[in-house]
């Protein structure tokens, strides 16, 4: 005759109880991890968005910077890079016109400008969480910015 103990009894089920109180602690470190990957990835690709267009400025010839029609070809040409940068990254920029891209020292004279500087403020996307129960509506106030300025090499 096979008796079971009265503690072993008591216990049953408490494994359940205890994995229903701790698995929504469980998704919502995941879903933090996951946005804070997220959110890294998309500063990254910014501030390289930016620094391509900063080195494209960079490089072009002083010829071409120090001409009025020159230097609007070559900014508009690193304001594209640094769109399609973004693009290609998987960030959305709302507003292309807010974009500023500068030449710092560009004039008429045939001296070469001090350094290019690409400027960028970006709005965090919101992405389809893998968590779909937990949101991080705060989030949508974060802004992303890159300055990145490049001495010119030419």
């Amino acid at each position: 005759m096979s008796h079971r103990p009265l503690r072993r009894r008591a216990q049953n089920g408490v494994a359940a109880i205890e994995f229903a109180l701790i698995i929504p602690v469980i998704i919502m470190l995941m879903a933090a991890a996951y946005e804070f990957g997220r959110i890294s990835w998309q500063y990254n690709t910014v501030q390289q968005a930016a620094y391509a267009g900063a080195r494209y400025l960079s490089s072009a010839p002083r010829a071409e910077i120090t001409s009025p029609a020159g230097r609007d070809a070559a900014v508009a040409t690193a304001r594209q890079i640094v769109l399609d940068a973004l693009g290609a990254g998987g960030v959305d920029f709302p507003d292309p016109g807010a974009l500023l891209v500068n030449c710092y020292s560009c004039g008429a004279s045939s001296l070469a400008p001090s350094a290019m500087q690409v400027f960028l403020v970006v709005p965090l996307v919101q992405g389809d969480s893998l968590l779909a129960l937990v949101s991080f509506a705060w989030l949508s106030d974060v802004q992303l910015s890159a300055n990145i300025s490049v001495p010119y090499a030419n």
